[in-house]
Parts: C-alpha cells; structure tokens; sequence
C-alpha cells in the first residue's frame, strides 16, 4: 500500500490508496464531513456530498466504506 505521501508528492498509489488520503485529509479539515467509498474490481468511487470521483483500481478488492461524523 501506498503511503499518503508517495500518494500525494509522488503521485503514485492505485484508486484505493488516493481515495483513502483524500478521505483522511477531508476528514480531518472538516470532521462533520459524510462521505462513501465504493470499491469495485477495477475502480474506487469517492463519494463526498454528491460528487463522485473515480479512479481505477487493479487491486481486485470490492466493499464499501461509509464515513459520517462519528467515524474515522
């Protein structure tokens, strides 16, 4: 797994790692914050009030994570 860094600085990181430091950073700026995070075979959805950001996954993982203002 990618860290946040190496996410952030470097660019790299698979849809799942970017969606995850995208959620920690929106997350810890605004913890009132409600978001999704849809993970599919071959792409992640990040859902934050109503607008949907995708980016492809080749992590071959599928879930779902709920984040609302008493989590993470």
């Amino acid at each position: 797994m990618a860290q946040p860094d190496e996410v952030w600085n470097y660019q790299m990181g698979d849809g799942l790692e970017r969606a995850i430091c995208l959620a920690n950073i929106l997350k810890n700026r605004n913890p009132d914050l409600s978001m999704e995070i849809n993970v599919e075979k071959d792409h992640v959805d990040i859902i934050i009030g109503g607008k949907t950001i995708t980016w492809p996954s080749a992590k071959g993982l599928k879930g779902n994570i709920r984040l609302d203002n008493n989590s993470f």
